[in-house]
């Protein structure tokens, strides 16, 4: 990730002088699992930590400027999985939840409907939630298993969507809540509808990354996923990738947590992420772009998280005016309670 850390702390302290806080991730995100540390530690607040399988390696090839991204090859077996043991806080994905992930792979290393997560026995009158390759196209799928009165519904969703197994890295995320889904492919609605939602998705299996349903595991690798036990709005699905493509920011799901968490405070939050002050705005001038973009005017970077509203922050080449403007801001502050 890019940083600028030397205004960081001079930052910090002014913010704490003007009793600004500078916040913090959202509550509804269970899971959270970067790989930077080459372990499946979860970096949410409910300790969903992974056993790695011994043939998942952890390699630099990463969607990011910095840090590592999980790994597979080819061979099966439970020894190329991350199991996710079973907790209260995965229990929770009830009636809805989102999943946001990079994925980089390729349809002829892929077997057929080999899977990418599983949270499910994927039995007769189960309940259900996976992401796999839809049969031998480049498109990747959720199916959701649900029962309702008279039996099981199996059913693929977000089928047809955007090709991603061609070798890149492509950023995606499912939004799931009570009937409906969007699927989200590097920072654009890829597919949208409905599905049978039943009695919804509750079940106490384990959670498998890059499998599992036997021995078909995904060969290729994943990055920086993110669950949590409610759906998501489709300013932040789709900021999760335009921050990086439209400011080059570099900001993994972290980063990007920090951010939103500014924009819900509403007027006056502020905080800073990645060395850079962030301030939630309601003035989106020039030609803003549509909720969840991103883009630069008059060397502000804007983020467009809502109906005319969003955050700003300038660019690195006026980082240093702008802490100027709030050094002089405090300094003002203080003279006045002198």
């Amino acid at each position: 990730m890019k940083t600028y850390l030397f205004s960081t702390n001079l930052f910090l302290t002014v913010a704490l002088l003007l009793g600004i806080d500078v916040g913090s991730a959202s509550a509804s995100l269970i899971g959270y699992w970067s790989f930077d540390n080459s372990t499946a530690t979860d970096l949410s607040s409910f300790s969903n930590n992974g056993t790695v399988g011994s043939d998942v390696s952890f390699v630099s090839d990463s969607p990011f400027t910095t840090g590592l991204a999980g790994q597979t090859g080819s061979g099966g077996g439970s020894t190329r999985v991350v199991t996710i043991p079973d907790s209260t806080s995965l229990q929770t994905i009830t009636d809805e939840f989102a999943i946001s992930f990079w994925v980089k792979g390729t349809t002829t290393d892929n077997a057929n409907w080999v899977r990418l997560f599983q949270k499910g026995a994927e039995s007769s009158s189960s309940r259900s939630w996976l992401i796999n390759r839809y049969e031998g196209t480049a498109d990747i799928n959720m199916r959701v298993d649900t029962i309702n009165t008279g039996g099981q519904y199996n059913q693929n969703i977000a089928v047809g969507g955007t090709d991603v197994l061609d070798g890149e890295w492509h950023h995606m995320l499912y939004s799931v809540s009570n009937g409906r889904y969007v699927e989200y492919v590097d920072g654009e609605v890829s597919k949208s509808g409905t599905y049978l939602h039943g009695d919804g998705f509750y079940n106490t299996r384990d959670l498998y990354i890059f499998g599992r349903n036997s021995v078909g595991q995904f060969v290729g690798l994943l990055d920086d996923i993110g669950l949590w036990n409610e759906a998501i709005d489709a300013g932040y699905a789709m900021s999760a990738y335009n921050v990086n493509a439209t400011l080059g920011l570099d900001y993994d799901l972290g980063e990007m947590l920090s951010l939103w968490s500014i924009f819900e405070k509403g007027d006056g939050g502020f905080g800073i992420v990645d060395g850079m002050p962030w301030w939630y705005t309601t003035e989106l001038p020039g030609t803003p772009a549509s909720e969840g973009n991103a883009y630069v005017y008059d060397d502000i970077m804007y983020v467009v998280l809502g109906d005319g509203i969003g955050l700003m922050t300038p660019e690195p080449s006026t980082f240093v005016l702008a802490l100027l403007a709030l050094v002089a801001v405090s300094v003002r502050r203080r003279r006045r309670t002198m």
